[in-house]
């Protein structure tokens, strides 16, 4: 038998189950843990030492639905990037940036609540606080929400953003399975920002 045929029947178990996977996996979906304003959290909010374990996490921003979704994702995009004339404050800082191809995918459904950003993590207590107070232009790669700010105002102060969680414990194959489900979710929910 050739490398190439036992390749090929590798890949159709694998396929297999995949398709086995990705129908369970579209049943599993977010739970919400909280909501807040960018300006009154910190390091030491309660809820953000309470998400000690792993999973996924969904970052949702509010938006005020009676404004044209086109003119909101506009001004979102400016203020996320820190566009100020030529000049992006917020751009190749170790951030994500706002995914072109994704941002008008909810500009039909009119939804108050938009995907901001998907990802996954052993610690999401800890990842998710590296989004939010990280400083601007060091590594790790991350949001870093709280360092968003012109001339000593933070520009995202006054979204209002949603944490939702996908608790994964007690799985052997952990890197496998969320990673693929992280992927799924993705596309699922067209989160605005990103770096994929």
């Amino acid at each position: 038998m050739s490398n190439n045929i036992e390749l090929i029947e590798i890949d159709e178990i694998i396929t297999s189950q995949l398709e086995l996977i990705d129908d369970k996996l579209s049943k599993i979906e977010f739970e919400e843990i909280c909501e807040f304003k960018l300006n009154d959290i910190n390091s030491e909010t309660t809820i953000l030492n309470e998400l000690d374990y792993r999973g996924i996490y969904l970052i949702e921003i509010k938006r005020d639905t009676l404004q044209d979704y086109t003119e909101w994702i506009d001004l979102f995009t400016k203020k996320f990037r820190g566009i100020e004339g030529d000049e992006k404050k917020f751009l190749h800082k170790f951030t994500p940036n706002v995914i072109e191809k994704r941002k008008y995918k909810h500009k039909e459904k009119n939804e108050e609540w938009i995907p901001f950003y998907i990802g996954k993590s052993k610690k999401i207590r800890s990842r998710v606080k590296i989004h939010l107070f990280s400083t601007l232009g060091k590594p790790p790669f991350a949001l870093k929400l709280k360092e968003r700010n012109i001339d000593g105002i933070n520009v995202l102060g006054d979204e209002t953003f949603k944490l939702k969680t996908i608790k994964v414990v007690d799985i052997k194959n952990y890197d496998v399975i969320v990673t693929h489900l992280e992927k799924q979710l993705r596309k699922k929910h067209n989160p605005i920002v990103g770096k994929q």
